[in-house]
């Protein structure tokens, strides 16, 4: 669809095409394959300022560049960096080439402002002092590297590697800074004994964590692949006797959503971490792994003796990348795992339709960390830009705010009356959120029933769970009310980088985030939406490493997910679902066509469960699924669930066996009088197949074309066919006309029904054609006025320039511009209307 611009009055085309990677990180960086075997990184720096600032009396040179990832080696210079992530081949290492011949060098006036190391969370800031360390000035450029390959890493199916650039390069000794402002890094595949290969190739790739790769990787192939997208993926179980029977529910829920579901029973006290990997090892579908029981029940990993549930999802290579979700129901007994249990399948199978609460949040920040935080932000500024930009232009309508040093009932409050996320930024213990005191017995007095939300906490060592109860357990574990699922860390955690990871958590969640759009925010743009709770965490997560190794490889591993990490998360009212077909035939695969107020519903998932077997698929982007199936004559139980949308649970599916004749449509074609594709002002043509799988001949079948829309008008509804021999197919040309409405909006999706009544039943069967239709918008005006200062002032001629752009897929007709004032006492419109052929 091409977007063209009328502009009234005058005409003015401008294209700019242009291809970058986090170009509003200062920077942008092109890719290349000059060779087979060769990758090149072409690197070209943005603007950047030398200023200076004053830090406890001490005058400083600084560097302003909109990256704000910096080195933090203490006392050392601070330095912002560059990178990119590149996938390798499987089992090739690379020999890296640097070309960076010009630079540029700066004769400073003031040392460097030097980095004050990590500072975590649990620090006050303003003690700790700026300091240039002694062995930081030497006659030699820091860091000294202008660029570097890191080790390669493997994240499930794709190995890769970090290439990071050093363009700002500093001798503190001469005080001169260095700034090289193009480099280009040549990866070229050698033949010496590879680094942490991927030696049995994967041949398809995990649907969940596909659009990760295109974000994450400059130089992502699928072409790599041989086979489909595999599925949503598996789910591990691992839990002690103790609580085999109340984790029963929920892995039966599981399986009837559609998961395959795998599950190890082990002695208590064991540590799981050989099990997890050798499971993956056979079951390398296997996405999510779901513990059961604290730490004393299951341990795993752990770094400097503290819990690192993240990493026992390090199963593919010998690198610090996760490839697997995990997630933990903590629990001491069985009693906290039925209520975490209980919470999950109530959330994901009974919601409340109708519930406003779901499109409501809650932001709590501190007022601290003003030039330290991501993006130089105070937590409440990043919270606020969480709510203003990603948030409410999504589905929420009202996300309360906790600012400051709010009170406890700024949190009780709104999580009693409803909602959904609750974003934390601020100080944290075991057992609190230090902003707002909000504590383990305020949980425990909360009453928002099932009123679930889930939550993202940047705090210190709210998920400390080795030893007591720990502020994210006491969310979970609470009856009645708290919270469905939370990520939070085992460790004090660091001051900026969270704050990034909470970002990428929360544009997965909305569906991507254009970082260029959005002047002094940096970051990995992407369009990509992720749903479920665990999903959405460890994809925020691994961006966050992607941008920030080091600062952020600390909080990945120790930042744990409570609760369900397969959680399908809601952000809006569910949406009431529509199938075009219900009836399921035995020895017959089962088509539908799904849609929830019109729309077509990608990617929800339908599943058809009988005697311990499971059938399952997922709508492509039109809403549509077809299932194979050996379901046997009888019942079986389906559900469909979806991002959103209410849950059909029907365990009382009637599964017709063969035996008589049996009527359906097998396929239609569309036909107009100008490009066969459905659209506005036209009369269409439709030619049906009917098929008869039953077993004995259907006679005498009427056929009645219908739809309830009003933008469809049917002028020839009625066909006719005296015999349909059973397995045959009957093809019936120009069987039915409709008109469609000049007034039909774009992409409007409708749906017809198929009434075949014969001599020996009735059968029905449901279709959806989507319309295009053009759909104009208006751009930004322009005034060429009189004074020339592009304002309208009283007694003055101004022409009005506006873009008019169709951004609908169908070309427009002619097309008249009228320009209408409401205010006819103060304005005179001399020229109002604008003729234009029509509009691609």
């Amino acid at each position: 669809m091409k977007n063209s611009k009328l502009i009234v009055t005058i005409l003015f085309i401008l294209v700019v095409s242009s291809t970058s990677l986090f170009a509003a990180n200062g920077y942008d960086v092109s890719y290349s394959q000059p060779m087979s075997d060769q990758i090149k990184l072409d690197f070209d720096l943005g603007n950047y300022e030398i200023g200076q600032t004053v830090k406890n009396g001490v005058t400083y040179s600084t560097i302003n560049f909109e990256n704000n990832v910096t080195t933090k080696k203490n006392g050392f210079a601070e330095l912002p960096f560059i990178h990119a992530t590149i996938q390798l081949s499987n089992t090739k290492n690379v020999t890296t080439d640097i070309v960076a011949n010009n630079y540029i060098e700066y004769q400073l006036d003031h040392p460097l402002l030097p980095s004050r190391g990590t500072i975590y969370r649990n620090q006050d800031p303003s003690s700790i002092p700026y300091e240039i360390a002694d062995e930081s000035i030497t006659d030699e450029f820091y860091p000294g590297n202008i660029a570097e390959a890191m080790e390669p890493f493997i994240i499930r199916e794709v190995r890769g590697s970090l290439v990071y650039v050093y363009p700002f390069q500093y001798n503190a000794q001469q005080n001169v800074l260095r700034v090289y402002e193009n480099v280009i890094v040549t990866l070229t595949d050698n033949g010496s004994t590879p680094i942490n290969p991927i030696n049995s190739a994967p041949q398809s790739i995990t649907r969940a964590m596909n659009s990760l790769y295109k974000t994450v990787f400059i130089n992502f192939s699928e072409t790599r692949f041989d086979n489909e997208l595999e599925e949503f993926g598996s789910i591990l179980v691992i839990h002690t006797p103790r609580d085999a029977a109340a984790i029963g529910p929920y892995i039966d829920w599981k399986r009837e959503k559609g998961f395959t579901v795998y599950v190890e029973e082990v002695s208590t006290g064991t540590n799981v971490t050989s099990l997890v990997s050798s499971q993956y090892s056979s079951h390398n579908d296997i996405l999510y792994v779901q513990l059961v029981g604290d730490w004393a029940d299951i341990s795993g990993t752990t770094i400097g003796g503290t819990a690192t549930d993240p990493t026992l999802g390090c199963v593919a290579g010998g690198d610090v990348y996760p490839d697997l979700i995990v997630g933990r129901f903590s629990a001491s007994n069985a009693g906290h795992v039925t209520i975490q249990v209980d919470k999950t399948i109530g959330y994901e199978r009974t919601p409340e339709l109708g519930g406003d609460w779901y499109g409501k949040g809650l932001g709590i920040g501190s007022s601290e960390g003003a030039g330290i935080g991501d993006d130089g932000e105070t937590d409440t500024q990043h919270i606020d830009v969480i709510k203003e930009n990603k948030l409410l232009p999504f589905t929420y309508s009202d996300v309360a705010e906790a600012y400051g040093n709010p009170s406890m009932a700024l949190v009780s409050g709104p999580v009693n009356d409803g909602l959904t996320v609750i974003n934390y930024c601020g100080h944290g213990s075991t057992t609190s959120w230090v902003t707002s005191g909000f504590n383990n017995s305020a949980v425990n007095n909360l009453s928002n029933g099932d009123k679930l939300p889930f939550i993202i906490s940047v705090a210190c060592v709210n998920g400390n769970f080795q030893t007591n109860e720990c502020f994210a357990e006491a969310w979970l574990k609470k009856s009645g009310g708290g919270a469905v699922a939370m990520i939070a860390s085992t460790i004090n955690m660091s001051w900026a980088p969270p704050m990034k990871g909470q970002d990428y958590i929360n544009d997965l969640l909305v569906g991507g985030y254009d970082y260029a759009a959005h002047p002094g925010q940096n970051g990995i743009t992407t369009d990509v939406q992720k749903t479920t709770f665990g999903a959405v965490c460890l994809n925020g997560s691994i961006l966050m490493v992607t941008e920030d190794y080091g600062g952020g490889l600390d909080e990945m591993q120790h930042w744990t997910i409570f609760g369900d990490a397969s959680l399908q998360v809601r952000t809006d009212t569910p949406e009431l679902l529509s199938l075009s077909n219900t009836a399921v035939l035995m020895g017959v695969d089962f088509s539908t066509n799904i849609t929830a107020g019109g729309s077509p519903v990608e990617n929800a998932i339908v599943t058809f469960s009988q005697d311990g077997e499971s059938f399952s698929g997922v709508t492509d982007i039109n809403g549509d699924v077809t299932i194979v199936h050996g379901l046997d004559a009888g019942t079986c139980t389906m559900v469909v669930t979806g991002f959103n949308t209410e849950t059909i649970y029907d365990d009382a599916v009637a599964v017709i066996p063969p035996g008589g004749p049996y009527v359906l449509l097998n396929s239609f074609e569309t036909f107009d009088n100008n490009n066969n594709i459905p659209e506005f002002n036209e009369t269409i043509t439709i030619d049906v197949e009917l098929e008869n799988v039953g077993t004995d001949d259907a006679t005498g079948v009427d056929i009645t074309l219908s739809t309830a829309n009003s933008y469809i008008t049917i002028t020839d509804s009625d066909e006719a066919v005296a015999l349909i021999e059973d397995g045959e197919i009957v093809s019936l040309t120009d069987a039915f006309i409709f008109e469609v409405a000049n007034s039909i909006p774009d992409q409007t999706n409708i749906i017809f029904t198929l009434e075949m009544v014969g001599n020996e039943d009735t059968w029905t069967s449901n279709f959806n054609i989507t319309f295009n239709a053009p759909l104009f918008e208006a751009g930004f005006m322009t005034i060429a006025d009189s004074g020339g200062d592009g304002v309208l002032d009283p007694g003055e001629t101004a022409t009005l320039s506006i873009p008019i752009m169709n951004s609908g897929n169908a070309t427009s007709e002619e097309i008249v511009a009228e320009l209408t004032s409401s205010s006819l006492d103060l304005i005179t419109v001399t020229n109002s209307t604008f003729n234009a052929d029509g509009l691609d």
